[in-house]
């Protein structure tokens, strides 16, 4: 609902979204619980009034073995932000491995900051389009990740 891909099936319901959001955050609250929500770093929930001054953490997909660059944002509790440490973004500072390989072979000069994949369905520059559930799909890495740094909260 808040991604700015989304060009058909008429207007976002960005106010029944950003409510389910605004619950999900009060269960947590109420249950005290330690918590990760994680939506593109791209997309419209940060731009969200309830988004603003919580923790978050941004990171890539293709740092996780995704051959495309997908920036994400994990908002998070406290407690969750202290045992959880993400791969950083991904920059010509910092490539991941796909990045790495596919300009290894570059001049510093020809260099660019593109990826061999796009994180889209398809469209006329594309070579590779993905479905929509492959798209939809996290990194098992970083899931992985999550669920370490939930079992160290629950462990503290």
């Amino acid at each position: 609902m808040f991604s700015i891909a989304i060009t058909r099936g008429g207007p976002r319901d960005l106010v029944r979204a950003t409510a389910l959001v605004q619950r999900r955050l009060e269960i947590a609250g109420y249950f005290g619980c330690q918590w990760c929500l994680e939506n593109p770093a791209t997309g419209l929930l940060k731009h969200q009034p309830l988004m603003h001054g919580l923790l978050y953490i941004d990171t890539c997909y293709c740092k996780y073995g995704f051959d495309y660059k997908k920036a994400t944002r994990l908002w998070h509790s406290p407690l969750f932000g202290q045992h959880f440490r993400p791969q950083t973004v991904c920059c010509k500072a910092d490539p991941c491995a796909a990045l790495a390989a596919a300009h290894r072979h570059l001049t510093r000069a020809s260099y660019t900051q593109r990826h061999a994949s796009h994180a889209q369905r398809g469209g006329a520059r594309l070579t590779h389009g993905y479905s929509q559930e492959q798209l939809y799909t996290m990194p098992p890495l970083l899931c992985d990740e999550i669920a370490q740094a939930a079992e160290a909260c629950i462990s503290a």
